[in-house]
């Protein structure tokens, strides 16, 4: 009995953990444990949690993404000065500023670490500078107010008056990542590349694809 809940514990250290430091939290401060409170931390773990389940892809395909406070910098800025600025709809504003962060990020991420050999710390290191520049060059170094109702509903309303909207895209987005790393063919190749490149690249598998493929993903998620 001793041996399974010692085995139990190493398989799941990460969960123990959270749990054991709810337990406590929740006896050192009883308004921790109340619902609302519960709400407003999922809430803002939603934004890191999905960012998280991007950078998994590139973590698994044994490389790392450092650019990617950069992006959400850049992405926020871009989709805010369109909504605000140009009086865009958060929708086409959105997904103009998913799409322009894919190329000037995620694209440039996987050819240059794909095709030069740089390692992805140095390359990602580079994006990260630009991320922050173009973010500031569109900002002018100030915050952008007054977004538009519809643009709040992912990030401030709650369904039911309770659970937080960003709850629910972060459910989804870890259905869909965790759907496409353990049950698509292209999530299998990523775990090959991750775990040998050499030998993946002999197996037939195009590694240079799937490192540009997992920055690409990453850089959607972020």
């Amino acid at each position: 009995m001793k041996n399974k809940i010692l085995a139990f514990t190493r398989k799941n250290v990460a969960w123990v953990i959270l749990v054991v430091e709810c337990i406590v939290f929740s006896i050192l401060a009883p308004q921790f444990s109340r619902v609302a409170n519960l709400m407003l931390i999922c809430r803002q773990v939603a934004v890191s949690g999905i960012m998280a389940i991007g950078v998994a892809f590139v973590m698994i395909a044994g490389n790392v993404d450092l650019s990617t406070s950069s992006q959400v910098a850049f992405t926020g800025m871009l989709c805010a000065y369109l909504n605000v600025r140009m009086g865009w709809n958060c929708i086409p504003a959105a997904l103009v500023a998913i799409t322009a962060n894919v190329l000037l990020m995620g694209c440039v991420n996987g050819f240059v670490v794909a095709y030069t050999n740089m390692p992805a710390m140095i390359a990602s290191l580079g994006t990260m500078n630009i991320g922050s520049g173009l973010a500031y060059l569109i900002s002018r170094g100030s915050n952008i107010f007054g977004l538009s109702d519809d643009a709040k509903i992912v990030g401030q309303n709650n369904i039911g008056g309770l659970v937080p909207v960003s709850i629910l895209v972060m459910g989804v987005a870890l259905i869909i990542g965790g759907f496409v790393l353990d049950k698509t063919r292209f999530g299998r190749t990523v775990f090959a590349v991750g775990s040998n490149k050499e030998a993946a690249r002999l197996s037939g598998i195009h590694v240079k694809r799937v490192t540009i493929l997992s920055f690409i993903i990453c850089s959607i998620f972020v």
